[in-house]
């Protein structure tokens, strides 16, 4: 079986149900990964057997960190063809799940990986252990796994709001909402399609920020993500907004105007490493 009916070193669970008892748990499976081998993998549904389950993260030294100072990034899938996989993230006094507070609820109804992130500045409260929790539906399932989960500093909070405020045959103005205090943002682009880590990168130290030189009848993909310094230790992931519905450019020879594509949709995307 690849359910292992075990947590990484520090962490807990609870479920009290009958059915898939030993959930939440380390799933070994490459395909259902984001990446390396192993996730965590919840599974309860509606039926009798089926409760809520729990994982608890390590517990926290509160003389040493203030949870209203941290976010939590993680990747999640629904695990089937259809339905939601829904997580409630919030917080307890140990394990302890008569103190639970929810802080937020995370979704995805994909089978694809897509990032997540929650900020715990709204949290007044003493727990000590960040909590996920699959909360068992009224119907149907709530399935799916959770992968390269990382609890940092705030302050890299990923930007909001990504969005083309001006466009032109050979350049492109970007506007976004910052989340956190950053003053400096890291954009990379490339043709729509093209792995984040080999496009072109640039700083950028003004909101609205114009990137020139592209290169006519061609469609890009923008990405953001707050710079915050060298922290300690590696800032939680941020995500980008890829504008794929961005193809305005025209041929240089005929220096026609041309009216921009509406960038109407957008996609989620990881933005990997560090600034």
């Amino acid at each position: 079986s690849n359910d292992n009916n075990v947590l990484p070193n520090c962490w807990d669970y609870l479920n009290t149900g009958s059915s898939s008892s030993n959930h939440p748990t380390v799933y070994y499976s490459s395909s259902n990964a984001y990446s390396g081998n192993y996730s965590l993998r919840f599974y309860t549904g509606s039926g009798t057997g089926y409760t809520d389950q729990y994982a608890f993260l390590p517990a926290l030294d509160l003389n040493s960190v203030s949870l209203s100072n941290l976010s939590l990034g993680l990747y999640m899938r629904r695990q089937g063809n259809s339905g939601t996989f829904r997580l409630v993230v919030g917080v307890t006094e140990g394990t302890d799940i008569s103190t639970f507070v929810a802080v937020d609820t995370l979704s995805v109804n994909s089978g694809t990986y897509a990032y997540r992130e929650t900020s715990f500045s709204s949290y007044g409260g003493n727990g000590d252990r960040v909590c996920l929790k699959a909360f068992k539906p009224t119907s149907g399932n709530n399935r799916g796994n959770v992968d390269d989960l990382i609890l940092g500093d705030n302050l890299c909070a990923m930007p909001s709001g990504f969005a083309v405020t001006d466009v032109d045959e050979y350049s492109v103005t970007l506007q976004w909402t910052e989340a956190g205090t950053a003053s400096v943002w890291e954009i990379e682009y490339g043709p729509v399609g093209f792995t984040t880590g080999s496009g072109t990168t640039v700083t950028a130290s003004t909101n609205p920020f114009t990137i020139g030189g592209l290169t006519p009848a061609t469609t890009y993909a923008f990405q953001v993500r707050a710079d915050c310094g060298p922290p300690a230790s590696p800032p939680p992931p941020t995500v980008c907004r890829s504008l794929p519905f961005l193809s305005p450019k025209i041929s240089a020879a005929t220096r026609t105007p041309a009216t921009p594509a509406t960038a109407t949709a957008t996609t989620t995307c990881p933005f990997a490493g560090t600034p």
